[in-house]
């Protein structure tokens, strides 16, 4: 620990200032991996909608149909 202390200490204030901001970086990243919930994540993949065969079925003929229209001339 002494020889980073002193590495930290031989450095120009604005890289000292880098140092700091990147040590709040990995503290930060380290406290949101821990408030991960698995229980909270899967509620939310359910609530993901899906569009089932039908669905589908119904926008690719809708699709079809809007290809026909003509345009007007003006």
């Amino acid at each position: 620990m002494d020889n980073l202390i002193s590495k930290y200490q031989t450095l120009a204030p604005e890289m000292q200032r880098e140092v700091a901001d990147f040590i709040d970086f990995i503290a930060y990243k380290s406290k949101k991996k821990n408030s991960f919930s698995l229980k909270a994540w899967k509620k939310q993949i359910l609530n993901v909608s899906v569009w089932s065969s039908k669905d589908i079925k119904t926008l690719e003929e809708n699709s079809q149909g809007l290809k026909s229209w003509k345009t007007q001339k003006w």
